[in-house]
């Protein structure tokens, strides 16, 4: 991937091809396994491609980004409420997202992180005693997935002290939600109703379900279709021009 990333051609048709946003991406598709578009294995394949030397895929990535992140959130909201409780202004989160020596980094910090350190805005702080984990005692169930990039399980793990009745269980190769709520629906329904129920954790219908890096779709019949389309639609458009032109140059000769 690191290779790729560093060698990439500057477009592929009429799409740009930009490597930090193929990273941006990449991470959300890291999101999870297979149970929603995009993810992690037509990432995979994206680049197994690539390095064959089909960018199709990489370059649809990169032609997403433009399409999903703009309007993805409301990211002044956004900053504002992350901001007065994490941001650091003496941080240069642009250089430690991107350490020497990463194949990815963290895209979506460095986008979000990176825009505030640039901003010229003094963020609003929040009192330090609201800004630290506070102890309760309400049962709590925490539930994780051992490959989700977005919120890594040890995120909560960290969590569960301050948690005097809380509990975590840590799905084998989950990811995030889309995994979660898709993958194996009536073992999370027992797992949850049994918890508000009664109050045990009861994850035993659960199975070992191995990640399948085969993509359903891949990235390049996508691309591939979407520059057929685009095409057809052009070739469609200048005949139509063209029909229309000739019957109006014959009915002129009339």
């Amino acid at each position: 991937m690191k290779e790729v990333l560093e060698t990439l051609p500057k477009d592929w048709f009429f799409i740009h091809i930009h490597p930090d946003k193929i990273k941006c991406i990449c991470f959300f598709c890291l999101y999870h396994r297979g149970n929603a578009i995009p993810n992690a294995p037509q990432m995979f394949d994206a680049f197994v491609a690539a390095e064959n030397g089909d960018y199709s895929g990489l370059a649809l990535m990169s032609f997403f980004f433009d399409m999903m992140i703009p309007g993805s959130m409301v990211w002044g909201d956004s900053i504002l409420k992350a901001a007065p409780a994490d941001f650091d202004p003496e941080r240069d989160y642009v250089k430690d997202m991107n350490p020497p020596g990463s194949i990815l980094g963290s895209p979506f910090s460095t986008l979000l992180w990176g825009s505030a350190q640039m901003a010229e805005t003094v963020f609003p702080v929040i009192p330090e005693e609201y800004r630290t984990l506070q102890e309760s005692d309400i049962s709590t169930l925490m539930i994780s997935g051992s490959v989700d990039f977005s919120t890594p399980a040890e995120n909560a793990t960290q969590i569960l002290p301050y948690l005097k009745n809380g509990r975590q269980v840590i799905l084998s190769e989950f990811g995030h939600t889309k995994d979660l709520w898709s993958l194996q629906p009536e073992a999370l329904k027992h797992l949850m109703l049994t918890f508000y129920n009664t109050g045990i954790v009861d994850d035993s219908l659960f199975h070992y379900e191995p990640v399948n890096f085969t993509p359903g779709i891949s990235f390049q019949t996508m691309a591939y279709t979407g520059i057929g389309i685009v095409t057809g639609g052009v070739i469609l458009l200048i005949t139509g021009i063209a029909i229309s032109l000739y019957f109006i140059f014959k009915r002129r000769k009339k």
